[in-house]
């Protein structure tokens, strides 16, 4: 919980992510009075469905309005590569080797066996992720929308496609088939 100086109220309601490089480290915050903020915390659910214009200007930048994506490279400790991308904004991880790139996606897919993507010309590097993820959706050298029609094979699905057995949904799965059956009064064909 953090507390205002000034006014003693809470200036975090809710959740907020404090990311450290140390284990069993202590954060502290000296801000004497009169000086600017010493820190400013924004919690995650704020940025979310936000534009990069808006998300930019949280961080105190300045940009365009036009920009669609905000992309960059970190270390898989950056507090976004862990959640589900909600927001236009893509961390990339580097890793050491295709190996190391497979058990890296595994591990941050966290075993909902939802959706998977990969880039790569090498089919058994494509199976071997694949096998890896056990995702209902897996997508190859494309976005992963294309595993619902949109630009590769597939429907749009009307569910979250994960491992609780529904898999891929569409509206028969909504739908109740019926079935009329008449025995003995109705024959219209033949004598």
């Amino acid at each position: 919980t953090v507390v205002g100086r000034a006014t003693g109220a809470s200036q975090i309601i809710g959740m907020a992510l404090v990311a450290t490089t140390a284990i069993n480290s202590v954060l502290t915050v000296r801000n004497p009075a009169g000086n600017a903020a010493a820190l400013t915390i924004t919690r995650l659910q704020v940025v979310l469905g936000q534009s990069p214009h808006t998300m930019g200007q949280l961080m105190g930048w300045n940009i365009p309005e036009n920009v669609e994506l905000l992309y960059g490279e970190t270390d898989e400790t950056n507090p976004f590569v862990p959640v589900e991308q909600m927001l236009p904004f893509l961390p990339f991880v580097r890793a050491r080797d295709v190996d190391d790139a497979i058990r890296l996606a595994v591990k941050y897919e966290h075993g909902f066996h939802h959706t998977g993507i990969m880039h790569s010309r090498n089919v058994e590097n494509l199976t071997r992720m694949g096998k890896a993820l056990d995702t209902t959706i897996f997508v190859k050298n494309g976005a992963s929308v294309a595993g619902l029609g949109n630009g590769g094979e597939g429907y749009a699905s009307y569910s979250i496609a994960g491992c609780t057995g529904e898999g891929i949904t569409n509206p028969m799965v909504y739908t109740r088939s019926r079935r009329c059956t008449l025995v003995d009064a109705l024959h219209i064909l033949g004598k």
